[in-house]
């Protein structure tokens, strides 16, 4: 379960086993989309080309949801306590596993990190690509400005909201985000270059972050969030936050130079892996 960036991965792992494992049954479970409505709900086969038919009402009672609230827990009990073998379970070493044809087996997690599904890669890649029908007018007029205009732009993801208070870093506390700014810097003259910044509190950008005001910057906002990483995707420079919502927003990107957090976590010692042509900036 998570919001766009975690389905994406979850999703393109799918693909990498049917792909590995053609004769096999996969089964997708939507179950606890049933009862939260997290990050606004399931919504791959709404953006993009997804060929599976996915049943999933908009709205389920509340007897409904409390009926998928305790199958879904019952699952995990099971399979987290009881029958562990069948479990597999995403963590940070595990990319790669075999799976037996006479065994069924229960698969959980994010798997965020392209080895993954690097397998399928190509499949993927031609699945996420955003329906035109899901795309506005006005979406399609900022994509045309980005594509036209005389200065590079350069998107910056800023997220706070759900990251407070959460074991997620804080990057705008941080100096990645200078530090990402000044690396572009170095290869573009500052009058060259144009912010489009994405955050869900830009009061608080403005308010805290004033190496902004060295830039020509414009807050992106008022969008639904697919529609942002579309225009994220369009833009020659991508600064991500430590987030899935931003990472396939630059992996979707034909961008110049893609800057990445070297931590994500509170507690992180081990630098995250990134696809090996992006730039992996310092946060100190």
């Amino acid at each position: 379960m998570g919001g766009l960036g975690n389905q994406m991965f979850q999703y393109a792992l799918f693909i990498r086993l049917k792909k590995e494992y053609p004769s096999f049954h996969f089964h997708l479970d939507f179950d606890s989309y049933k009862y939260v409505d997290y990050h606004g709900g399931f919504k791959l086969n709404k953006i993009f080309n997804i060929p599976q038919t996915i049943l999933l009402k908009d709205k389920y009672s509340i007897w409904w949801r409390l009926f998928y609230k305790i199958k879904v827990n019952l699952k995990k009990y099971w399979f987290f306590y009881i029958d562990k073998k069948r479990l597999i379970k995403d963590n940070c070493n595990l990319f790669d596993f075999h799976l037996s044809p006479d065994a069924y087996s229960f698969i959980v997690g994010t798997w965020a990190d392209e080895r993954c599904f690097i397998k399928a890669q190509k499949e993927v890649l031609n699945l996420f690509k955003f329906l035109p029908t899901t795309l506005s007018e006005k979406i399609k007029e900022v994509s045309c400005n980005i594509a036209n205009s005389s200065k590079k732009i350069v998107a910056v993801h800023i997220r706070r909201g759900d990251y407070i208070n959460s074991n997620f870093i804080s990057l705008a506390n941080t100096n990645y985000y200078s530090n990402s700014l000044e690396y572009i810097e170095k290869i573009e003259n500052i009058h060259n270059l144009k912010l489009y910044i994405f955050s869900d509190d830009p009061q608080w950008c403005k308010d805290n972050l004033s190496f902004l005001n060295r830039f020509d910057y414009e807050f992106i906002q008022g969008n639904k969030d697919y529609e942002d990483m579309y225009l994220m995707s369009k833009c020659m420079y991508i600064v991500i936050a430590n987030s899935t919502f931003s990472w396939w927003s630059a992996y979707l990107s034909n961008a110049k130079n893609v800057i990445a957090p070297q931590l994500q976590f509170i507690g992180q010692t081990t630098p995250t892996s990134y696809p090996k042509d992006w730039i992996v900036m310092s946060l100190g």
